[in-house]
């Protein structure tokens, strides 16, 4: 019988202009579905993903415009400052968000795909989920950036994860050609480097802490989200807020949602609202510090500059 012949793990969208020098390299997926990898492969190959690349390969300064009403103006400020090298880019999984693309130089977009279930297993280990809300989670991110990428006309490179890592000097050299780059034996070798599946780095980076709060609202009246301690999701936990690194608010995360219950392992009274009119009274640029505190336990989850 003939040989059956292996489906690609890549295929590309619009027409990719090799000759375009200049050009941000965007990589998007759902959460886990290995845009951390292949913005640490981008890295390894000479493109300026971040001045200091977390071990999530995540630009931090990026990610913050992700949490809060998009800031056109901090954004414009970014980018032109990152326009300084050739090719760049930045990664964050699970969103889309086209106003920010709209101001990049030559966008190209690397779509990382992987099966479902897969990543709603990796969600429900890391994070506590339950397994069907988890997998409604990453459906829901993946049917987002397949609207965007059937609407897109920037070059797509899509990318089948667990393929792809099958042959990876195919994917380096693929990834290298959508963007550009001239590889060297070197930049081979430290590309290499970074495929590796369940890195210990990121695992430990990319699973829930022992005090877990996510921002939900940030602006211009609250701060919304919600807080737990994984090992005892019963009892609440305090948050505190201070602004400039002083102490305003400490309040208890114990509101009831619905959703929470329906999607994570316990109680589900873990969310808080803190107001911020009475805190922020001009426009000045302020230093707003979150943190969840537990017993002998606490840890900085978030902190952002804010602008009312």
């Amino acid at each position: 019988m003939p040989h059956k012949q292996q489906a690609s793990p890549f295929e590309f969208i619009n027409d990719v202009n090799v000759s375009t020098v200049a050009k941000t390299i965007i990589v998007l997926g759902a959460e886990r579905s290995g845009t951390s990898m292949t913005a640490q492969l981008l890295h390894a190959m000479g493109v300026s993903m971040a001045p200091q690349l977390n071990a999530t390969g995540q630009d931090p300064e990026f990610s913050r415009l992700y949490y809060a009403p998009l800031d056109l103006e901090s954004a414009k400020k970014l980018i032109e400052l990152r326009n300084k090298a050739a090719i760049w880019g930045w990664k964050f999984p699970g969103n889309v968000s086209p106003a920010l693309y709209n101001l990049t130089r030559s966008p190209h977009f690397i779509v990382m795909l992987r099966d479902p279930l897969a990543l709603a297993r990796r969600i429900q280990k890391a994070e506590d989920w339950r397994l069907a809300p988890a997998i409604r989670r990453v459906s829901e991110q993946q049917a987002s950036i397949a609207e965007f990428i059937a609407s897109t006309k920037s070059p797509v490179l899509l990318i089948h994860y667990d393929s792809s890592l099958q042959h990876p000097e195919q994917l380096i050299k693929t990834v290298a050609e959508f963007s550009g780059i001239q590889l060297s034996h070197e930049k081979m070798t430290a590309a290499k480097s970074v495929i590796k599946p369940g890195n210990p780095a990121y695992e430990k980076a990319s699973s829930a802490s022992t005090l877990h709060c996510h921002i939900e609202t940030l602006g211009p009246d609250n701060i919304l989200g919600w807080a737990r301690n994984r090992t005892t999701p019963e009892t609440p936990v305090k948050i505190h807020l201070r602004i400039d690194g002083h102490l305003v608010e400490s309040i208890t995360a114990n509101h009831y949602r619905a959703d929470l219950e329906d999607s994570l392992m316990g109680n589900g009274r873990w969310a808080f609202s803190i107001p911020l009119a009475t805190h922020l009274s001009d426009s000045l640029v302020h230093t707003m510090e979150l943190s969840v505190a537990s017993e002998e336990l606490c840890t900085v989850v978030y902190k952002a500059q804010y602008q009312k």
